[in-house]
């Protein structure tokens, strides 16, 4: 990507959600790491050094042209991971709330959240959320992130086949 003034290099992963965009970059030049974080409203920086144009730079990438293609192709990447996780949880028998804005997936259960959290865990070796994490109205629900690469999510997948039919 690149700023205003530098030239900047991704060493992480834009997120997104609910309007939201943190960033994590490297100055080229001097090889700190920058923390952006970019809302609608306001534009909140952590930096590992003293204030100066770096960080203001950086949100300046993230709203270019290019930050915005390169921010709108990675959202794209985890809904499309999303629609492979809500379709095999589908196909398993299971109700699904999320993924189609969102890269995170809520699965009714439909028993203790951390027994079946545990279950997944241990014959599978897939690790998902327990909903009872969120609170009482979370119990009966895991939350499965899309947050991965495609062949992860593919992976993952076909390891819930063999362990986790209704």
């Amino acid at each position: 990507m690149v700023g205003a003034s530098r030239s900047w290099t991704v060493n992480g992963t834009f997120v997104i959600a609910a309007g939201r965009v943190s960033v994590a970059t490297t100055c080229a030049s001097t090889n700190h790491e920058i923390r952006v974080r970019v809302t609608s409203t306001a534009k909140v920086c952590q930096c590992s050094r003293p204030p100066n144009d770096s960080p203001r730079d950086a949100a300046e990438a993230v709203y270019s042209a290019d930050g915005k293609a390169q921010a709108r192709a990675l959202t794209d990447f985890y809904l499309a991971n999303a629609a492979v996780i809500r379709a095999t949880l589908a196909e398993l028998g299971y109700a699904v709330t999320g993924g189609d804005n969102s890269p995170y997936i809520w699965v009714n259960v439909g028993k203790d959240s951390w027994k079946f959290f545990d279950r997944l865990l241990t014959r599978a070796q897939v690790v998902t959320t327990p909903g009872a994490g969120f609170g009482r109205c979370g119990q009966g629900y895991i939350r499965i992130s899309a947050f991965n690469s495609r062949e992860n999510v593919e992976e993952a997948m076909k390891r819930l086949r063999k362990v986790a039919r209704r």
